[in-house]
């Protein structure tokens, strides 16, 4: 699953990258990695969840 998500991140990086080619590319990254930071700790919360409702 890991190679899927460098796969995933690349190709994002680079629509992202065509998409923002007039903004700062610093702050274009650090709110990429701002959000997909957020939406790993909302899967890690989700599978948190499950686990302890399972138990």
């Amino acid at each position: 699953m890991k190679i899927y998500r460098k796969i995933c991140y690349k190709v994002e990086d680079l629509f992202i990258k065509m998409m923002t080619r007039k903004q700062e590319p610093e702050e274009v990254q650090a709110k990429v990695q701002a959000f997909r930071q957020q939406r790993e700790s909302v899967k890690q919360n989700k599978k948190q969840a499950k686990l302890e409702k399972a138990e």
